[in-house]
């Protein structure tokens, strides 16, 4: 217990200059990360774009659920599989893609701030690294504003892929669904902040809280 203790302190002060923005997918995390870089000079580290490259990395002795996910057939990841299955699966998966992620940032020279964004950063990885709880927050859609921002953007893009894109949609809906109520579950138990997304305060305003909560980053107090 001690040294685990120790390793997560040791985790935090290397990743004091952190800041994290999680939460499931369709909820505006993007979008908030990119004009926060913008507008505060910040570092940026999209973990949807290192998918490939990580999966490049993982192997089947430390990232099995990484390798299992990409052996499986279109099919198999979004119409046969259950959306409860899936969701775990993505849980499970999702602390090895946080490991690849902290050997990323730890290669990065300086201590200048960085904003880390992703729908994989679930609360109970993060919370490790935070030396304060301002440092991460998560944002989490309504099912109808999810549904909306997925139906404009025609998402997901691959059901059209698979041998039944109206299965495959709702499976996907599903778990995200199911995501969100786990990172839901889990910022709470951890007193960790959590929004909830609904389409009634606008992109500036949600900028401006933000940019409240993150502050001591933003104008460098705690480095």
């Amino acid at each position: 217990m001690a040294s685990d203790k120790s390793a997560s302190g040791a985790l935090a002060t290397a990743l004091r200059h952190v800041i994290w923005l999680g939460g499931a997918p369709d909820a505006g995390k993007t979008t908030l990360a990119h004009e926060l870089a913008r507008q505060h000079d910040l570092r940026f580290y999209i973990q949807d774009r290192h998918e490939m490259e990580h999966f490049a990395r993982a192997t089947e002795e430390r990232h099995p659920e990484i390798r299992a996910f990409w052996a499986m057939s279109i099919d198999e990841r979004w119409v046969t599989r259950a959306p409860e299955e899936m969701a775990a699966q993505v849980v499970r998966s999702s602390a090895e893609r946080f490991e690849l992620l902290v050997e990323d940032i730890m290669k990065e020279s300086g201590d200048a701030p960085m904003l880390v964004e992703g729908p994989w950063l679930l609360p109970e990885l993060v919370a490790p690294a935070l030396t304060d709880p301002h440092q991460a927050l998560w944002l989490i859609p309504t099912p109808e504003f999810k549904d909306a921002s997925a139906t404009k953007r025609d998402k997901p893009g691959v059901q059209h892929e698979t041998s039944d894109p109206d299965r495959a949609t709702r499976n996907w809906r599903e778990r995200d669904r199911l995501l969100a109520e786990h990172v839901r579950r889990s910022a709470v138990a951890l007193g960790l902040t959590l929004w909830e997304v609904d389409g009634s305060v606008s992109p500036e305003e949600t900028v401006e809280r933000a940019e409240r909560h993150f502050a001591p980053w933003l104008d460098h107090r705690v480095l």
